[in-house]
């Protein structure tokens, strides 16, 4: 193999291996993509059901709401609910 088809056979490789590259960036960018929507949804439906149990309590929902990584904490006027959610994801 002469040195011009020895350059032109790594540039070649290399072009590759940036382009595996690129494409595990880009998926990795999808799946942190979909795990932020996947726990926007959780955080909403954890926030849907603190006022569906204030609601139930007969207590009215108030839209000043302090929620964690861990559950959902419902502040209301006289009272305190707390509602902890726990989540299980497929995997």
């Amino acid at each position: 193999m002469s040195w011009e088809e020895r350059i032109k056979y790594i540039t070649g490789r290399v072009t590759e291996l940036d382009k595996e590259e690129d494409k595990r960036k880009a998926d990795a960018r999808e799946e942190a993509r979909v795990l932020r929507n996947q726990r926007a949804r959780e955080r909403r439906a954890a926030k849907k059901a603190a006022n569906e149990l204030a609601t139930a309590a007969g207590q009215e929902p108030t839209p000043s709401q302090a929620d964690t990584e861990a559950g959902v904490t419902v502040f209301r006027r006289d009272s305190r609910v707390q509602l902890e959610v726990v989540v299980v994801r497929d995997k």
